[in-house]
């Protein structure tokens, strides 16, 4: 490299290629980049990725006692989205879509197409009213089931115990 930059150096025909500290070009012919527009609502897409995240860890699931969502609280009323109603309607949207009575945990699935379908199915705030006679169908189907499992791990706990 030195024995290149010392043949350059000997070669008048490379000075005339020589820019000058301050030109049109900038510094030592350095041209500084144009400024790239950032995303404008790079902040609120970190907000809705918060949720969409984390949104599962604020629910209220337990009904002992309600958990601490001041963070979200906190991130919805900060100064970043003083642009107006809509950042802080979205938020509010999303804070009770993903941290309400029931959870939504999509991280670990790896298809990014059911996680886009997910994300619309939690976002859309459907909820089907299901008639008192079937809830109660489906809670005896669901306690069969827990004693059923309960009795198969009594059992093969005292096979293991043999």
């Amino acid at each position: 490299m030195l024995k290149l930059l010392r043949i350059k150096a000997a070669h008048p025909s490379h000075l005339k290629n020589l820019r000058f500290y301050k030109s049109q070009n900038g510094y030592f012919g350095f041209q500084p980049k144009q400024k790239i527009e950032k995303n404008q609502h790079a902040k609120l897409q970190n907000a809705i990725d918060f949720f969409r995240r984390n949104g599962y860890k604020y629910a209220n699931i337990t009904p002992f006692s309600e958990r601490d969502n001041s963070i979200l609280n906190d991130l919805i009323d900060s100064e970043i989205f003083e642009r107006g109603d809509e950042a802080k309607y979205l938020l509010q949207h999303l804070k009770s879509s993903y941290s309400g009575e029931i959870a939504f945990e999509i991280e670990h699935i790896e298809s990014h197409i059911e996680k886009d379908w997910l994300y619309e199915v939690a976002e859309s705030n459907y909820k089907d009213k299901i008639p008192a006679e079937r809830q109660r169908r489906i809670f005896q189907v669901l306690m069969k089931s827990q004693a059923w499992t309960g009795m198969a791990y009594s059992q093969t706990l005292l096979l293991t115990m043999q």
